[in-house]
């Protein structure tokens, strides 16, 4: 490998339209596409520029786009490895050879000398890699790199069971889906449970109850925690005094006959009782005060230990709770992250350190993602003791609400000023805007995907099998620059490989079936490559007939 910086032969005497088109093509924007009617569109000047902007480059001069296009061309030579390497089974790892250009003349070598590491930091003997996320460490003679290395049926029910309301708060939970899991498997021979989304979601009403525009796609929706269930909340003087007054009986009452989920009201009595709850537990659990708060039981420790498993991603997420809910406080009520003071606008060190202040609060978030994980779980575990083949079947959304958690979070990775949508066709001829922000697949892939692994991972962990929303976009996504109709949109290309690669390691390692929701225009070879990598296909039954009008065989679905 060889690396001489000089300016690159086509940049000079280029049009600044030239240019523009050149760095689009490099960073995955098609020139053009077509419908699915057949129809061609040509990807304007105006919508590469937008979406060039949306993705962090700097496209407003003939310079900055000759700068863009030098530095997208010198990364490779910058950098001693890719971010991520895929290897498949039985393969091994590239060996490189590095040569310099000294300013004398010269040839200086590079010395290499490569490592791979198991996630538990241990070095891997040379073929004995098995499926994972090892680190190769790769040392030079004057520093150090590091990159992630990637080594790579049965009849149920599918039910939103958010609208079973006649023994709960007035939404189906975590016991009403223990219980239909019960029935179905024991009374029909169900092997498998379709549920919607059970990402977290804002619960306010209109703009914040959709589970495919969440909060965070990370975590649970705490509406599904029955309370009823916690140790805390029965043990709670407070809370059970509330909880058994007659007012707060008829609120109840009237949330079970509601015709619809009444989300705030639900999300606000739940949220008031999981307050007193998490107070008697800390009063019982725990010993000191914090930050110096001492576990001394059983629930303590299975807390911290919960806590401790699940890292910085859910420190983030519970402490982007706590400053939301002061700041709206301070500001207004639907005041979102982007209206907070500069300093918490990004997760840094003034983040940080508000986290070190308010690390009570930042607990009680944590303590209710643990409460419903392990209430999600039990179910699971119910799945398991009934030997249904797979169990829980999750379905996970395309993206999140640009105002929630995940977008604050994963910001870095996200093209903020973007949406993503779909093209003109015969159900929509203005084309679909869904109003939530790409993915970047440049800054992702630089990550070593850090978002899609904890996605898969936190999705994963608690079923048999998951849906992978619109899984076109693991190859190409429609971004449409922000305020702009759908029709100024185009294509973005994505790692398709890279991607694929992850879920089939992830499904590998959690032993969970992938199907990927694959309707609409979608190219035959991506089938092929999703089929060959055994994601398997969605159609939607009553929409399979012939060209007679007749439902289609069981022999003419993939297999």
């Amino acid at each position: 490998m060889r690396a001489v910086f000089t300016q690159t032969p086509f940049m000079q005497d280029q049009t600044e339209q030239s240019l523009l088109a050149r760095l689009a093509e490099r960073a995955g924007i098609v020139a053009d596409y077509h419908d699915i009617a057949g129809n061609l569109h040509l990807t304007s000047d105006d919508t590469r520029r937008a979406i060039l902007t949306a993705m962090g480059f700097t496209v407003d001069s003939t310079a900055s786009l000759t700068q863009a296009l030098r530095e997208w061309d010198e990364a490779p030579w910058r950098r001693p490895c890719d971010p991520v390497q895929i290897l498949r089974d039985g393969e091994t790892g590239p060996s490189l050879s590095c040569y310099l250009a000294l300013e004398d003349g010269k040839e200086g070598s590079v010395t290499l000398e490569w490592q791979v590491r198991d996630e538990a930091n241990a070095v891997v003997q040379e073929g004995q890699v098995g499926p994972g996320l090892p680190v190769v460490e790769v040392r030079f003679l004057n520093g150090r790199r590091h990159v992630r290395v990637e080594i790579s049926a049965p009849r149920g029910l599918s039910l939103g069971y958010y609208s079973l309301t006649d023994y709960n708060w007035g939404c189906g939970d975590f016991t009403d889906l223990g219980r239909i899991v019960e029935w179905a498997g024991k009374g029909l021979g169900a092997g498998v449970i379709g549920l919607n989304p059970l990402h977290a979601l804002q619960n306010t009403a209109p703009y914040h109850i959709s589970p495919y525009a969440p909060y965070s796609r990370l975590y649970l929706n705490e509406l599904y925690i029955d309370l009823e269930r916690l140790p805390e909340f029965c043990g709670s003087e407070e809370a059970q005094r509330q909880f058994r007054t007659p007012e707060f009986q008829a609120k109840l009452q009237l949330l079970r006959e509601s015709r619809l989920v009444d989300y705030d009201a639900i999300a606000t009595a739940k949220r008031t009782m999981l307050d007193l709850a998490y107070r008697k537990f800390l009063t019982e659990a725990y010993s000191g005060e914090e930050p110096n708060l001492q576990p001394k039981t059983a629930r303590a420790w299975l807390l911290e230990r919960f806590i401790q498993s699940e890292g910085t991603p859910l420190e983030l997420y519970a402490t982007f709770q706590t400053l939301e809910e002061e700041r709206r406080l301070i500001q207004f009520k639907s005041a979102t992250w982007h209206d907070w003071p500069k300093q918490f606008q990004t997760p840094g060190q003034p983040i940080r350190e508000y986290a070190k202040r308010h690390r009570k609060r930042i607990r009680f978030f944590q303590y209710i993602q643990w409460v419903a994980s392990d209430q999600l779980n039990e179910v699971r575990r119910t799945t398991e003791h009934l030997a249904m083949p797979i169990g829980l079947y999750h379905d996970v959304a395309l993206g999140a609400d640009r105002n929630g958690a995940e977008a604050w979070i994963y910001q870095s990775v996200l093209a903020l000023e973007a949406d993503c949508g779909a093209p003109p066709d015969a159900f929509a001829p203005e084309g679909q805007n869904w109003g939530l922000p790409p993915i970047n697949p440049h800054a992702l892939r630089a990550s070593s995907y850090e978002l899609m692994i904890q996605l898969l991972r936190n999705n994963f962990r608690s079923g048999g099998a998951i849906r992978l929303d619109h899984v076109m976009a693991f190859c190409r996504l429609f971004w449409i620059p922000r305020g702009r109709p759908a029709s100024e949109g185009t294509y973005v290309q994505y790692p398709f490989e890279d991607l694929l690669a992850i879920v089939a390691l992830e499904s590998v390692r959690s032993k969970t079936l992938v199907i990927g929701e694959d309707l609409g225009t979608v190219p035959d070879w991506v089938r092929e490559q999703l089929a060959k990598a055994r994601v398997l296909s969605y159609r939607v039954f009553y929409f399979e007939r012939g060209a007679d009008g007749a439902m289609k065989p069981p022999s003419e679905y993939p297999a």
